[in-house]
């Protein structure tokens, strides 16, 4: 690969301003806004409130890093949410299922 054609693709991959980094930051910003607008309080655990306590206009002005990351932390709290609240019904089945038997 020529070093002109290496420049040129770190150009490219590291402008803040190419349209491609413009549309990727504004799918993110787009996510941020709806995890805002959704009802927080059914959708995560209490102890993954703390993710939350800036604010969106402090998450939508984050650099991409931090801000992938953060969606990231909000992928798994959103996960945790799922497996827990499955759990609790597996156990109420059980349980039901237990209580028929006898």
């Amino acid at each position: 690969m020529q070093w002109s054609m290496w420049e040129s693709r770190n150009n490219i991959l590291h402008d803040k301003d190419h349209t491609w980094q413009k549309s990727k930051r504004a799918l993110w910003d787009g996510e941020i806004s709806n995890i805002f607008k959704s009802n927080m309080e059914e959708s995560f655990l209490q102890e993954d409130m703390k993710f939350f306590r800036w604010g969106k206009e402090k998450f939508l002005k984050m650099d991409d890093n931090p801000k992938q990351q953060w969606l990231g932390s909000i992928k798994r709290a959103r996960r945790r949410k799922r497996v827990r609240e499955s759990t609790h019904t597996d156990e109420a089945s059980n349980a039901m299922i237990n209580w028929l038997q006898k």
